[in-house]
């Protein structure tokens, strides 16, 4: 069953001096009198939290995912050698990489956070952990991973010092 909605707007009449001016949202309040609202006519207006109830539930994601400590070092990150990859405590958060040219070079080629610890910036502290590594082992790093080529990256140029370039090789 097909259903349309159609909204008419009847004729409103504006001071000349005002016609450039009123856009949609005042020509519904000049038409019902009540400020423009968006509502889906099949589950009504949409209700927001209050803000500080918002706070408190950013609060306790981040409480969670730094391990319930107030410190602000954020979550903590282990290195998961025999599988190549940068993980968290829960394991379900992770940076992949691969090492080539002997070791020397690090492949960065997946970054995974679920959807339930998205926008807490896990994703960036994998990356910070794998750039350590990599900086404390004197590697050089491929951003194959398109978060840390496109993202990370670009937020955090002081670690485009280890990325891996032709030049870098010895010619000996």
């Amino acid at each position: 069953m097909l259903v349309r909605w159609m909204y008419v707007m009847p004729k409103v009449t504006v001071p000349k001096d005002q016609l450039g001016r009123v856009n949609f949202v005042d020509r519904v309040f000049l038409i019902t009198g009540k400020p423009h609202t968006s509502v889906n006519p099949l589950t009504g207006p949409r209700k927001r939290k209050p803000q500080r109830e918002r706070e408190r539930e950013r609060e306790m994601a981040a409480a969670t995912t730094t391990g319930g400590g107030t410190s602000g070092e954020g979550p903590k990150i282990v290195w998961n050698q025999p599988q190549q990859r940068f993980e968290t405590e829960d394991k379900k958060a992770y940076i992949q990489y691969a090492l080539r040219d002997g070791g020397r070079v690090m492949d960065i080629v997946h970054t995974f956070v679920p959807p339930s610890k998205r926008g807490l910036g896990l994703a960036s502290h994998l990356c910070v952990s794998a750039f350590r590594h990599a900086k404390t082992n004197s590697m050089s790093v491929v951003p194959t991973c398109s978060y840390v080529s496109d993202t990370f990256l670009p937020r955090n140029p002081t670690w485009n010092s280890l990325l891996y370039s032709e030049d870098l090789k010895s010619h000996m």
